[in-house]
């Protein structure tokens, strides 16, 4: 992976890259024309001189609001330059997708399973291993459910989103009293993290496949493959795969989509490091671990967050290009104006000093992000390759604390259409009135993210957090605009 470059003590971040890196055309990524980002966002996937859709059409061309993808060295549409782009078309017309309906409109959020008596030193596996040499402190408090669940519901909004009540179990594994590890079919996956591969150095494993077991609410007993990571940052792992065939035997019958956040790391095929997430769209379930979330599972904070990794002083470091070499540039200061800006200065603001708090918003922060982006496969949405957008490619832990927690306009109209057709009365009418009543769901929306934001930005010591709330701001504050 390419390294961080070396920046100021203090950078000010004073010019904002808002086209993509100059590695894009390198890595052979173009991005899609306007005219084709234009029609992606439209259901007969043509653009035309009217425009029906949830963003306004300057909002949606303002690249101050919504930037290109970055597509730095080691990103994951670098790496994976030809992903194809899905249209509102294609979403709509996904065979796959589930329809939201009265009947099924909840996202049910799972804590990671407890820890039984017999299996106490399990809990050493939600530590990272890897030493941390930047005085940090130790004590970082998880992520708080209610603050995961308020977030979401908004991101969501319209949807119901509750905590499950009923319980998983991490227990000790004894094949007879279990069900045995039988391979479900569950459907299409897609996923957030591009998982690093296994240079096959050997493990001390031993000879015999480990085993835990995860209790489920049915009482069915499941057992879980579980190693030593491959690269020492945690005692062990436990196999994705096998986690989502116990969940999927655990969907409530009004649930739309169900999903487990484990505090242990994962991983999935045997040449697999770890991975961050994976979700089954078609099959309603997903899972995303916090693990290498973690402040000392992550690169060296540089101060390049979203919406600072925009910084154009950042963006030249990482592609090893001067800064004279760069065509186009927009200015954060006074010279520089519209949301992006906005999130910028607010970030920029942000306590530097590593308080056990901060880090604890930050891990939220993160985590929020993956699973935005793994409950959103669940709606449908693949990869995103026209903007800077939640829906991303990810092909690091880096590349994610770059990218940003929003939906672009061409996934934010897969995301609401399908909220608004299975659950708001006459959303598809025509006439100014139902216009009218599709704006204002989109402004409820974005007004119920901004108060989550706001709740957790009290003390102000989450960069995401601020930047967002700054950028929802510079939304709503565009005179006459609808809110996209």
């Amino acid at each position: 992976m390419a390294g961080r470059p070396k920046k100021p003590r203090d950078c000010r971040h004073p010019v904002l890259c808002l086209d993509v890196s100059l590695h894009a055309a390198q890595a052979g990524f173009t991005r899609p024309s306007p005219r084709e980002r234009m029609a992606a966002v439209t259901k007969d996937g043509r653009s035309g001189k009217s425009w029906p859709t949830l963003t306004s059409k300057d909002l949606f061309n303002d690249e101050a609001t919504f930037p290109a993808p970055l597509v730095l060295p080691d990103d994951d549409l670098a790496t994976d330059p030809d992903w194809p782009p899905q249209d509102v078309k294609e979403w709509d017309e996904d065979e796959e997708r589930n329809a939201i309906t009265p009947q099924r409109k909840t996202i049910y959020v799972v804590p990671s399973p407890e820890i039984m008596q017999e299996m106490e030193p399990m809990r050493s596996w939600a530590v990272p291993a890897v030493s941390d040499t930047s005085n940090v402190p130790v004590k970082v408090e998880p992520p708080k459910m209610d603050d995961v669940q308020a977030y979401l519901a908004a991101v969501y909004y319209g949807m119901d989103v509750k905590i499950l009540g009923e319980k998983f179990y991490w227990q000790a594994w004894e094949y007879e009293k279990g069900a045995s590890r039988a391979s479900t079919s569950r459907g299409k996956a897609a996923g957030r993290i591009r998982k690093p591969r296994y240079d096959g150095t050997p493990l001390e494993v031993s000879e015999e496949e480990r085993r835990v077991g995860l209790k489920t609410p049915k009482n069915a007993v499941f057992g879980i493959r579980c190693r030593p990571s491959p690269d020492r940052a945690s005692l062990m792992q436990v196999n994705l795969d096998d986690v989502l065939d116990a969940l999927l035997e655990s969907i409530p019958e009004d649930a739309y989509a169900i999903m487990m956040l484990l505090e242990q790391d994962v991983w999935e095929g045997d040449d697999d490091i770890f991975t961050g997430g994976r979700a089954y769209g078609g099959s309603r379930i997903a899972v995303v671990s916090g693990f290498r979330d973690q402040h000392s599972c992550l690169p060296e904070d540089d101060g390049h967050g979203w919406p600072l990794s925009h910084c154009q002083d950042y963006v030249d470091g990482l592609c090893q290009r001067s800064r004279s070499s760069t065509e186009a540039r927009a200015g954060v200061g006074n010279a520089g104006s519209g949301p992006m800006h906005a999130a910028a200065k607010a970030s920029a603001s942000v306590l530097k000093r590593p308080t056990p708090e901060k880090l604890s918003l930050e891990w939220t922060s993160r985590i929020v992000q993956t699973m935005t982006h793994e409950l959103g496969h669940c709606l449908g949405l693949d990869h995103c390759v026209y903007f800077a957008c939640v829906m991303q490619g990810c092909g690091s832990t880096a590349e994610g604390v770059r990218q940003p927690p929003y939906f672009c306009p061409v996934c934010l109209e897969k995301v609401i259409t399908g909220i608004g057709e299975g659950l708001v009365e006459g959303w598809n009418d025509q006439g100014t009135e139902a216009q009218t009543k599709r704006s204002q769901f989109v402004r409820e929306r974005y007004e119920a993210l901004r108060h989550v934001c706001e709740r957790l930005n009290d003390r102000e010591h989450s960069r995401m957090f601020v930047g967002y709330e700054a950028w929802l701001e510079g939304v709503s504050s565009i005179a006459n605009r609808p809110l996209a």
